[in-house]
């Protein structure tokens, strides 16, 4: 059996994840007070491309009413480049931990997660290999050849027990007609019949299901697939997600098209129980700006060579600014604020990268007063007019869209008057990731699908609040983290 990775990679151990922190609440909007942190080591956030992270993995959710969770590998894609496209006899071995957000609402439907195995042909019931079943009460289940009244492939009754929110080394086996389940080294139950007896071409990593959304998350690293002869083992796939971009949202080489609610994230000692009014979840890239070294009142541009500013009048029509301010700060004393008070323009602050950036991330805390009547921007692009945008993000009163269109498309809910870090990444195909507070609201977005210019590969940050006519609007901006400057 000839070898192809497709990924190659240095191996690291996976961090265990006891005590996960998954608080995504709004941070606090009091000026220099502390995080309140006890010390969440090892939690799992989102920081931005390029920063220091002890590990990196996949993490699957699903949030969706239509649609279920799903990290899908096909080895006989060509993006693949494996020359092993099926494999008859072998096993998938990953690091896997099923994991709950503390107190966040359930309703008890559609709790389980999968590892499929899955014949040419299709990913349904009648391809089926082998498939292992989670649940929340820590049941391990697996998916029998027997049917039910409607035709339905039943699941075993329960054949062992794992521990939620702890991770587990998972091993699913297949060949000859049967399969098996290990967890942990240990072999849970016996070998059950395939469904379908035939070599294995899609392994699918899957959570929730088509109709419910779920609280759980599914977080995996580590992935083999191996093949099985009379010569040994042989890995045919493996990836450990180092390679990828954070943000990544896996839905191109070397995963398929198909892949749902999946996203790159990073874990490690992010959160150091300082009281120093840093954000729990808080990134750990580079800090390019925190406005702490200006002076209040000045405007932006003529603070720091690195900012520009354009629309900034005073006449008439009114006043806008974009300014260092002492009004409110998250984690400090000052921010920049930007204030449209006129009716014939808008104020603009951005801050170009050191090159283009066709993949990358860029972390931004953000304060949007309630007052406002209008809307606040933040985009990535090649200017500040509309035909320079790349990606843009759009806030109007409690709700965060992205830009797409006649309709721009809503991806959460916001409270204003408080503090959100925004972080937004990007890959080298246009897939854009999108997190408030270290939480995944938003991934799989392509940049194709919201009209803007597929062109403009993005040279700078654009920050922006109000319109030509409104006359009533404040935006606050903190803690600028990005590698891209």
């Amino acid at each position: 059996m000839k070898i192809s990775k497709s990924v190659i990679a240095v191996a690291v151990s996976s961090v265990l994840l006891f005590g996960c922190d998954f608080d995504v609440g709004p941070q606090s909007s009091t000026p220099a007070a502390g995080n309140g942190s006890t010390g969440n080591a090892g939690s799992v956030v989102v920081p931005d491309t390029g920063s220091s992270v002890s590990n990196k993995l996949a993490q699957i959710t699903d949030t969706s009413t239509s649609a279920k969770g799903e990290l899908r590998l096909k080895l006989s894609e060509n993006a693949m480049q494996a020359s092993v496209k099926e494999v008859a006899k072998g096993k998938v071995t990953v690091d896997l931990t099923y994991a709950v957000e503390e107190n966040a609402p359930d309703d008890g439907k559609g709790n389980y997660a999968y590892i499929s195995l899955y014949s040419a042909g299709g990913t349904s019931n009648d391809f089926l290999v082998g498939e292992l079943i989670l649940n929340e009460k820590g049941d391990v289940q697996l998916r029998t050849d027997n049917k039910d009244d409607n035709g339905k492939l039943e699941m075993s009754n329960a054949i062992g027990h794992f521990d939620v929110n702890k991770k587990h080394e998972v091993a699913l086996e297949w060949g000859d007609g049967q399969y098996f389940v290990s967890i942990d080294g240990t072999q849970v139950g016996a070998a059950i019949n395939s469904p379908v007896t035939k070599p294995v071409q899609v392994v699918s990593f899957k959570l929730g299901d088509t109709s419910n959304t779920t609280p759980y998350k599914l977080l995996i690293d580590n992935v083999k697939v191996i093949g099985i002869d009379s010569l040994g083992e042989e890995t045919v796939f493996e990836d450990n997600f180092e390679s990828h971009l954070v943000g990544d949202s896996l839905t191109s080489n070397p995963y398929n098209d198909h892949t749902n609610e999946a996203v790159v994230i990073g874990e490690g000692n992010t959160d150091t129980g300082a009281t120093d009014g840093a954000n729990a979840g808080s990134t750990t890239a580079t800090l390019t700006d925190d406005f702490e070294s200006y002076t209040v009142g000045t405007l932006i541009s003529k603070a720091s060579t690195a900012w520009k500013t354009n629309n900034i009048v005073a006449d008439a029509s009114g006043t806008t600014t974009a300014e260092v301010s002492k009004v409110v700060a998250n984690g400090g004393i000052n921010s920049l604020m930007l204030k449209d008070e006129s009716t014939t323009t808008k104020p603009f602050a951005t801050r170009e990268f050191k090159a283009a950036a066709p993949s990358g991330s860029v972390s931004i805390d953000a304060y949007f007063s309630s007052a406002n009547v209008k809307s606040t921007y933040i985009n990535v692009g090649v200017g500040k007019d509309n035909a320079d945008r790349y990606f843009e993000l759009k806030q109007t009163n409690k709700k965060l869209e992205y830009e797409a269109g006649d309709t721009d498309i809503k991806i959460a809910d916001i409270t204003p008057d408080t503090w959100y870090t925004v972080n937004l990444s990007w890959t080298q195909d246009g897939t854009f990731s999108v997190s408030l507070n270290g939480k995944v609201v938003k991934s799989g977005i392509k940049q194709s699908t919201t009209g803007l210019g597929a062109a403009n590969i993005p040279t700078q940050l654009t920050l922006y609040t109000g319109d030509k006519s409104g006359n009533a609007n404040t935006a606050y901006f903190d803690n600028l983290k990005s590698d891209l400057f």
